[in-house]
């Protein structure tokens, strides 16, 4: 029934009446606004995600120390340091992990990454230029 309908209107108009109606307008609008909410919603999950991934490694990195005061780790930190890289390898796989032990017997525990390791898609371009850093200090026993 519908190639009745096309065969009976010239090609010509059928374009003439293509170019007139403008119900679909508001569908063009819609798609352009749409583009940028979800870039938005990306960028936003991006951040959500760098957030989110620093207290995993906060977690991380306190569970190191607890174990390390338990003495579970060599009496040296460079093991310490090697478990904590290894545990966020899959995480934040260009991660730093500095442990020292100062004359109070406080443990101190520093981990330096970029945001880049974290994040979702890279929308976000200003996270190309931050290094995070997550700072775990515990007192040990004497």
């Amino acid at each position: 029934m519908m190639n009745h309908i096309f065969k009976s209107q010239s090609l010509g108009a059928l374009v003439r009446k293509f170019r007139r109606d403008e119900q679909g307008t508001a569908t063009v609008e819609s798609l352009i606004w749409l583009t940028f909410l979800v870039a938005f919603t990306f960028m936003i999950l991006d951040a959500a995600m760098v957030f989110m991934n620093n207290t995993e490694v906060r977690r991380i990195t306190q569970d190191a120390n607890r174990l390390f005061i338990k003495g579970i780790f060599d009496d040296n930190t460079s093991s310490l340091e090697t478990w904590i890289e290894g545990q966020l390898d899959g995480l934040a796989p260009n991660a730093d992990a500095t442990a020292t032990i100062d004359s109070d017997g406080r443990l101190s525990t520093v981990v330096v990454y970029p945001a880049t390791d974290t994040d979702l898609v890279g929308l976000v371009e200003i996270l190309n230029n931050v290094t995070l850093q997550v700072v775990v200090v515990h007192q040990t026993e004497t």
